[in-house]
């Protein structure tokens, strides 16, 4: 098996985003797929909170691995090979580099993010013994549909210390996670480029909704908890219009979203605005 060079980043050049972003594009061009390796967050993501590995051949990048992880329990994986470097262990020697650095932390299962066309990448997850969990769409802001009747009571503000509390029994409440998981999800993506917002009705809190800025025009929309109390009644729609219209107020011009495959809900509430399914990723499970 050839050796290439393996290089762990916490923080990366300008060069190297650069790189990064091609090679995105041409695997993108190549499998005619839509990867999600959220090249335009590496320049402001803070080193701690994922794992980059680059694997060079003669000085030429030829792969890309990231694993995340929210709990030190379960990692996520992401990442891409150059189409004329396949089959000759690129990816395998990233994820040794990166299996090195999970054991300590005592991750022992790993979920590996592929594009729903890209068959190659479903064909290796599956040959590491890895099973279909569940999937997601991505979706992207088309044409901005904002609700015709409005609540006045319904307004929504900045997030403030004092909020933590209702953030976690909120998002708990609407995912069906525990207070201590989700409690410890927010403490550790609580970063300067992510904000959370609280709706308030009547200046009672009723919902929650987080966003994630890149440097520039992006924005990625997630996090939305309604409690269930308040579901149904068209605040959700309202809650998600203001944020879409604050967000372009700024000047971003990528808006999108993430929403589980099996939540016709959401996906009903989210079109309704104006967001469009542009892509979708399986998750896998080893």
């Amino acid at each position: 098996m050839t050796t290439f060079h393996i290089l762990t980043k916490t923080a990366f050049s300008e060069q190297e985003i650069a790189d990064v972003a091609a090679l995105e594009q041409l695997c993108d061009e190549r499998d005619q797929i839509t990867l999600r390796i959220g090249t335009e967050y590496l320049s402001s993501r803070p080193g701690d909170k994922a794992h980059d590995f680059l694997c060079y051949d003669h000085g030429r990048l030829i792969g890309y691995l990231c694993w995340l992880s929210f709990d030190d329990k379960e990692a996520e994986i992401n990442g891409m090979v150059h189409p004329d470097f396949r089959r000759r262990g690129v990816f395998r020697s990233l994820l040794q580099a990166a299996e090195a650095e999970m054991r300590p932390r005592g991750i022992d299962t790993l979920v590996y993010l592929i594009d729903d066309r890209s068959s190659s990448g479903r064909d290796f997850a599956q040959h590491l013994g890895a099973v279909y969990r569940n999937a997601e769409y991505t979706m992207t802001l088309g044409t901005f549909a904002p609700p015709v009747t409005r609540d006045a009571a319904l307004r929504l503000r900045p997030a403030a210390e004092a909020d933590f509390q209702f953030m976690v029994t909120c998002s708990a409440q609407a995912f069906g996670d525990t207070e201590e998981w989700t409690r410890d999800l927010l403490t550790r993506t609580n970063e300067p480029n992510r904000t959370a917002y609280i709706a308030e009705l009547g200046g009672e809190p009723i919902a929650m909704i987080r966003v994630l800025r890149d440097e520039r025009e992006v924005a990625d929309i997630h996090g939305f908890s309604v409690l269930p109390a308040f579901q149904g009644r068209g605040f959700g729609r309202q809650i998600l219009a203001d944020t879409v219209q604050s967000l372009k107020g700024e000047g971003r011009t990528t808006i999108r979203l993430d929403v589980v495959i099996e939540n016709e809900r959401a996906l009903a509430l989210y079109q309704s605005v104006g967001f469009a399914v542009s892509s979708a990723v399986h998750f896998y499970v080893r």
